[in-house]
């Protein structure tokens, strides 16, 4: 799993210069409220990954098994600007602009790119956006991978 989160760290790393935070999803995104703010350790915006599910399936094989994983990453803004549909108009590089294009950065990385011979290409499976307290807005895109692994069956 330590393998997937590091190579696509690499690469969204390379390919899009825009997210200066890339990190593993520890659960930065569960605020802590203070009074009436909600504050998250985390800096904004940042891009969490999460690599924690592998499905793996039986094999006749003994020293080789395959699995399919599943791959989170959840892109986080704090929105700090007035969002009502004329701003957006009247300012063509709002939070909005930015979100979208970096999304969009995230994808043309990812879908389809093989970071290895034991990897299948990833595949970009869903995306849904959703807010959390605080004016921060996630938009988070799931990708499968097709994984192989070579196993030391019965050596110690």
């Amino acid at each position: 799993m330590e393998d997937l989160y590091l190579k696509i760290a690499e690469r969204l790393h390379e390919a899009v210069p825009e997210i200066d935070h890339i990190d593993e999803d520890t659960g930065q995104l569960y605020p802590v409220q203070e009074d009436d703010r909600y504050e998250y350790p985390i800096l904004f915006p940042c891009l969490l990954i999460d690599a924690a599910t592998i499905d793996w399936k039986d094999e006749q094989s003994g020293d080789t098994q395959r699995g399919t994983a599943t791959v989170s990453l959840k892109l986080a803004f704090r929105v700090d600007e007035d969002t009502h549909f004329s701003s957006a108009l009247e300012n063509s590089f709002s939070q909005l602009h930015l979100r979208k294009e970096i999304e969009s950065h995230i994808v043309k990385a990812l879908h389809r790119w093989r970071f290895g011979k034991d990897y299948s290409p990833m595949q970009r499976t869903q995306t849904r956006t959703y807010s959390l307290p605080g004016r921060v807005r996630v938009s988070e895109t799931y990708f499968r991978v097709n994984v192989t692994e070579r196993l030391q069956v019965g050596e110690e």
